[in-house]
């Protein structure tokens, strides 16, 4: 964590701190981190569905994640810019040659 706030330019620095406290204290996969968009988060809880059941879940975040998160300039995913639409499994890797 320290190591962020060495980062040379400041607004990445910003998103650089978010990114490594995120996965840490929420358990997202590193891709899931990366395409999260503002919407996921609610209040001081990030909402998700499970991947099996698609049960509706909420993971209360320590409120120094919530900061750094808000502390992102606007944009529709924190840390790509963007939204990156997911195929299924079998969509992705069935696909006949």
């Amino acid at each position: 964590m320290k190591a962020c706030g060495f980062y040379p330019d400041k607004a990445n620095r910003v998103r650089l701190r978010a990114f490594v406290l995120l996965p840490r204290y929420s358990g997202l996969r590193i891709r899931d981190a990366a395409t999260l968009s503002r919407n996921r988060i609610q209040g001081d809880k990030l909402f998700l569905h499970t991947a099996k059941t698609g049960t509706a879940v909420y993971c209360p975040m320590p409120p120094f994640v919530i900061e750094a998160l808000n502390a992102i300039p606007e944009n529709t995913a924190y840390f790509s810019g963007r939204e990156i639409q997911r195929q299924k499994p079998q969509q992705e890797f069935g696909r006949k040659v």
